[in-house]
């Protein structure tokens, strides 16, 4: 009988820690050895280059929680067949197999469920940047020099601009129209000076965030080239009606000592 049990057991514990372990190890593999080619860092790197890849990787890790989560009921009927098909173990153990079973598969399913929830956030910020990297790029122009997705200390800066009227952190925000009848005008947003206030909110996180991002550029450019370097903060944002052309004129009527936000 407990050689039964302890089959019973294993078969149910093995698919699922295997599965797990498989999971974990892709992720240290992947950490530890970068899977890059030798020549990424020499290429400038495209609009949510950075994005990407988390929604790539975070694409994985949906696949093998739903892929777990997908092997429980096998192994809850395998559980059922070993009580009242080859009466192996009994009742009781049966039911506290069953109970975990019903828990584990729950458990993988919500974490799969937050993951897709997750990756769809990034995805909405990818488009974002993807659609703000292919306006900038317009800048080129007007003499601008265009790097987007540069890597800093534990962040990255959307797009950076250098050109005749100075240099400039771009930071770009998307977010979803949502699903009422009114999502068009919840999708507009105005900048105060201050905020910036959609129809039922106002945040300055965005704000914050490029003026932190800028200081940061400055002081490492400062420090590159051995000269003060200025760096105006710039919050992109995108509404229906708005000509392309846009873009390119609020960036010449900039000036390197006023940080314009639009």
């Amino acid at each position: 009988m407990m050689l039964k049990l302890f089959i019973v057991i294993l078969v149910f514990l093995l698919g699922p820690a295997l599965m797990l372990a498989l999971l974990q190890l892709s992720k240290w593999r992947r950490k530890r050895r970068g899977q890059r080619p030798p020549f990424e860092n020499l290429l400038l790197r495209s609009p949510g280059h950075s994005l990407l890849g988390e929604v790539q990787h975070t694409s994985d890790d949906i696949t093998a929680y739903f892929g777990m989560a997908g092997s429980y009921p096998l192994l809850l009927y395998s559980a059922y067949l070993s009580t009242f098909g080859f009466n192996w173990v009994g009742k009781g153990i049966t039911i506290s197999i069953l109970t975990a079973g019903i828990a584990g598969t729950l458990f993988f399913m919500l974490k799969g469920l937050k993951l897709a929830s997750d990756r769809r956030n990034k995805r909405i910020g990818l488009a974002g940047e993807m659609a703000a990297g292919e306006e900038l790029n317009r800048l080129m122009l007007d003499g601008f020099n265009v790097y987007n997705d540069f890597p800093a200390e534990r962040f990255n800066i959307d797009h950076i601009l250098v050109g005749p009227s100075g240099v400039f952190a771009v930071e770009t925000k998307s977010r979803s129209k949502g699903s009422r009848e009114n999502r068009m005008d919840e999708a507009k947003v105005i900048y105060d000076g201050e905020c910036l206030r959609f129809p039922s909110w106002v945040t300055t996180e965005p704000i914050d965030q490029a003026k932190a991002q800028a200081a940061w550029l400055s002081k490492w450019l400062s420090s590159a080239v051995g000269d003060p370097v200025k760096v105006s903060p710039m919050v992109s944002r995108f509404q229906d009606g708005t000509s392309r052309g846009r873009a390119r004129t609020a960036f010449q009527s900039s000036t390197p000592n006023k940080s314009k936000l639009t």
